[in-house]
């Protein structure tokens, strides 16, 4: 199985990264940066990996971590191919960022 990043998780991805290398330098950016990679590759092995949630949208959303950064959750729907649509901090209020999708 493959995955694809849907537009708004690339934005998300580098709106991370700036985050983090203007809070914490390179290296942790960088580091995020493959974190995020290897996860979602793990998600193509174990599609069903994350947990459901039924609480955002679109319908048949899941959520998984980024490896080794924990409070980063890959939100994605499984098919043919893992299609990621967000990396965003679980302390956001998610309800209200998925609204809009």
């Amino acid at each position: 199985m493959k995955y694809i990043v849907r537009p708004r998780a690339w934005l998300d991805l580098e709106e991370t990264m700036a985050y983090l290398r203007d809070q914490a330098g390179d290296e942790l950016a960088v580091r995020f940066w493959g974190q995020t990679q290897e996860t979602f590759v793990a998600l193509t092995r174990q599609p069903f990996l994350g947990r459901p949630r039924p609480d955002l949208n679109p319908q048949g959303l899941r959520s998984w971590r980024v490896n080794g950064f924990e409070n980063w959750l890959v939100f994605y729907q499984t098919g043919a191919t893992v299609e990621v649509f967000r990396v965003r901090h679980g302390m956001m209020d998610l309800p209200k960022i998925f609204q809009k999708e």
